[in-house]
């Protein structure tokens, strides 16, 4: 089984900064030069109205459902997180 390392921090997308978006890729870059990386998946919302960026590298087609599973997977948690364990009112 995979362990997901997540990156998200506490705010919400609205909350964050560009400089966090940058310093967010910037730590998966450091872990590709560093080779901790094989593959990679990534989806972006562009400033661009219905302009989505996506890419992925050294990854084939069942590797990216894979990758995409656990994006899913971390997003599930975190909705189940937020509406079943959270103290906020």
């Amino acid at each position: 089984m995979s362990k997901v390392i997540r990156f998200p921090g506490k705010k919400t997308p609205d909350q964050e900064s560009q400089e966090v978006i940058v310093a967010r890729l910037e730590e998966i870059l450091e872990r590709a030069k560093a080779g901790e990386v094989k593959g990679f998946l990534l989806g972006a919302f562009t400033n661009e109205p219905h302009v989505i960026a996506t890419s992925w590298g050294s990854v084939n087609f069942g590797q990216r459902m894979e990758l995409i599973s656990h994006m899913h997977m971390d997003l599930m948690a975190a909705m189940v997180e937020k509406n079943f364990f959270s103290t906020e009112d």
